[in-house]
């Protein structure tokens, strides 16, 4: 997860709510007419339906601006346009889960692959377009210049993604994903010549600042190889001296997103962290973190995706570090903030949070793996949470009801007066719409997360549970048998493996 997504400007519209349920054939019935549909559309879950009724607007739009319209209503029109494309974007992402196929076995991971692919380049498109659409409002100079910047910024940086999910051969890549990151913070740089202290802006900065920071280090150009660290470490200085001022200039009270912004703060810390090669700097950096984040969760307490975020991103860091750290119990230490103060924390406002329950099989996995030399007692205690983790986490996607649950206890606590105030209401409100964001597993996501589900479960001595696992990712071409055989985790299923490779192998 990381760090969320980029925040858009909003245009405050005077007319989008009062217009006719039929479209005329002006522009100005078009856009109103667009605009009402629009409304429509944000109430939908992203989806098929959604995206339905965001292309209908898309179609108003674009015929709208097809006919003589003022200056004022073509910038408008433009603005509102781009914003329905960036909806749109999302949405058509959203379709891509393929959660069904994956547990029912009608989609195998080279099909979920290729589908991936030609939604990403769908997406993309869709992306580019809204980016094109706030060019062309910031090349009028009107009244939407800055807003048309920072949206351009934003759109820029969901297609740098969404590069980053296709092949070279189909137009996306890194280095495509570098080149639209850079257009970006050129336009996230022009906006704040104009509104230095936009707090919104300067976190929109920061996250492009510290995804530049990360795809320099990953993966550098032959020419940026001598002082690439120099170049990569500016970047994350100048990201995080962007959310220290937007942290600065914030007041919650007005609407700024306090909360959001310490939580992308400290997800870029971690990133920087994951990147040094100063042990020292890593865990002062990490603590620095655990402070954003405990003060992110303070603003929203009930927002699960600041929990499930620190969870991530501390799990994520002893993934990096295993190898350079000789000190198990510094390792444990953080695994112990990424289960208890992250994941464990996210499940105590919802018990039946798959992103949380998922994170926390991988934590407590890991956590076996390094205490097993003290002993197998404690390795088995933190293998057997690992298991009933993912086993409730898989049950839940299975059955698919956990969005219905969520939305069901909001509204039995909203009837029974259960919130004392609208602050609540709308910190539960922003809650639904996380668990919604954050359960959008991809496929080969949930393939990962069974085959450590199997580890987790051969290694705790559950022997059948592991093989059912292994079994239907071998079933969906998710995992190679001869590879899977040669993994310690699972060695007690050598017998599975063995019998499986005999019927494959003939007879001589």
């Amino acid at each position: 997860m990381g760090r969320p997504s980029s925040t858009s400007k909003s245009r405050r519209s005077e007319s989008s709510s009062g217009s006719s349920s039929q479209a005329g054939t002006s522009s100005k019935s078009l856009f109103a007419e667009a605009r009402r549909l629009a409304q429509q559309a944000s109430r939908k879950p992203e989806g098929p339906s959604r995206s339905a009724a965001l292309r209908t607007c898309v179609e108003l739009f674009r015929n709208g601006l097809s006919l003589p319209q003022s200056a004022k209503e073509r910038e408008e029109a433009l603005f509102d346009l781009g914003e329905v494309l960036l909806q749109l974007c999302s949405s058509t992402q959203a379709e891509a889960s393929h959660v069904r196929g994956f547990f029912d076995g009608t989609v195998k991971k080279a099909q979920a692959a290729e589908l991936q692919v030609q939604n990403a380049v769908r997406a993309a498109g869709i992306c580019r377009e809204s980016a094109e659409a706030f060019e062309s409002v910031c090349t009028m100079k009107g009244q939407l210049e800055q807003e048309g910047l920072v949206n351009n910024g934003v759109a820029l940086c969901d297609c740098a993604e969404l590069a980053l999910e296709i092949p070279e051969a189909n137009g996306g890549g890194v280095g495509v994903s570098k080149e639209l990151l850079s257009r970006a913070h050129e336009r996230y740089s022009a906006a704040l010549q104009v509104a230095p202290v936009d707090v919104e802006l300067l976190m929109n900065y920061a996250d492009c600042r510290v995804r530049m920071a990360e795809l320099e280090f990953d993966y550098p150009t032959a020419s940026s190889t001598s002082g690439r660290w120099e170049v990569v470490r500016g970047m994350y200085d100048q990201a995080l001296s962007a959310y220290a001022s937007g942290c600065a200039n914030a007041d919650a009270r007005i609407g700024d997103d306090l909360a959001g912004l310490l939580h992308n703060w400290a997800s870029g810390i971690i990133s920087l962290a994951e990147r040094s090669s100063d042990l020292d700097e890593i865990f002062k950096l990490a603590l620095t973190a655990q402070e954003k984040f405990a003060s992110a969760i303070k603003f929203r307490p009930t927002d699960t995706s600041i929990k499930v975020g620190m969870g991530e991103c501390f799990a994520g860091l002893v993934d990096k570090l295993a190898g350079m750290v000789g000190s198990t119990q510094q390792l444990l230490d953080l695994l112990r903030i990424s289960c208890d103060e992250g994941y464990a924390a996210a499940l105590k406002v919802d018990s039946k949070n798959p992103a949380a329950l998922l994170g926390l099989g991988d934590a407590h996995l890991s956590a076996g793996k390094l205490v097993a030399e003290r002993g197998q007692l404690q390795a088995q205690g933190h293998y057997g949470q690992s298991v009933q983790a993912f086993q409730q986490a898989f049950d839940l996607l299975k059955a698919g009801k956990w969005f219905r649950g969520f939305v069901l206890a909001y509204v039995y606590r909203l009837v029974l007066g259960g919130f004392p105030n609208l602050r609540n209401v709308a910190e539960y409100v922003f809650a639904i719409a996380d668990m919604e964001k954050t359960s959008s597993f991809k496929y080969e996501e949930l393939c990962d997360f069974l085959y450590n589900y199997a580890c987790a479960a051969a290694l705790s001595g559950n022997v059948p549970k592991a093989s059912e696992c292994i079994e239907h990712l071998l079933s969906l071409g998710a995992v190679i048998l001869e590879e899977a055989e040669k993994d310690p985790d699972l060695g007690s299923l050598r017998s599975l493996f063995q019998s499986r490779m005999g019927l494959a192998t003939p007879s001589s």
